[in-house]
């Protein structure tokens, strides 16, 4: 069964065409890159799945569901996570940062601060657990999103141009971290290094 139904897919801003007439599927447990260029509608895209923007037109099924226009956002989104390019962080400590989605998805891991620190060697986030995360590089800021998306431990992750800010070490860090998680993937990026490691590639 296709974790993922995009059919007929358009979305237009003032008039403009962004997307027009998109139909793909992706599988449970997938990874697929997203490509195409600047202003093609690749970060539209992740808004519109996620449920952050409505479409114009066309609709978007998640596991069988039709998702377009849901009522209960909320339901639908707690089982995703995305993370966009320049990600927004709370203004308090990393920990923190990766803690908060869990509490506020009502996570009752029985070793919940064992969960997290671990979480923060992963990511090579130990050092910086009590920093304040609104002081991170942008590339910090980046793998912190990430970990903070990967520790809700989602059926759909959502990435959009994740590793744009990185330095090479944390880049490489992180794509493994993706690769390894169970989450059916999408991820808009102009990297070929990023398409490389994905399934299989979508042009838009």
């Amino acid at each position: 069964m296709a974790e993922i139904v995009v059919k007929d897919l358009s979305k237009t801003f003032d008039g403009r065409s962004v997307i027009k007439d998109l139909n793909f599927t992706v599988s449970k447990g997938e990874k697929v890159a997203v490509i195409g260029p600047n202003g093609s509608g690749k970060t539209t895209l992740i808004r519109m799945i996620s449920l952050l923007e409505q479409p114009t037109s066309g609709d978007i099924y998640f596991t069988g569901e039709k998702i377009t226009g849901a009522v209960e956002k909320w339901r639908v989104r707690r089982r995703m996570a995305v993370v966009f390019q320049r990600p927004p962080v709370l203004n308090t400590s990393v920990y923190e940062n990766i803690a908060a989605g869990l509490k506020i998805r009502g996570g009752n891991r029985r070793n919940f601060a064992t969960w997290i620190e671990g979480v923060l060697r992963d990511f090579n986030l130990s050092e910086l657990r009590d920093k304040n995360a609104r002081r991170l590089s942008g590339g910090e800021k980046q793998l912190l999103a990430l970990a903070r998306a990967l520790v809700l431990e989602p059926e759909l992750l959502l990435l959009d141009e994740p590793t744009s800010n990185m330095d090479p070490e944390n880049s490489a860090l992180a794509m493994k971290a993706i690769e390894n998680t169970k989450a059916t993937v999408i991820i808009a990026s102009p990297t070929d290094a990023v398409h490389r490691q994905m399934n299989r590639t979508i042009t838009i």
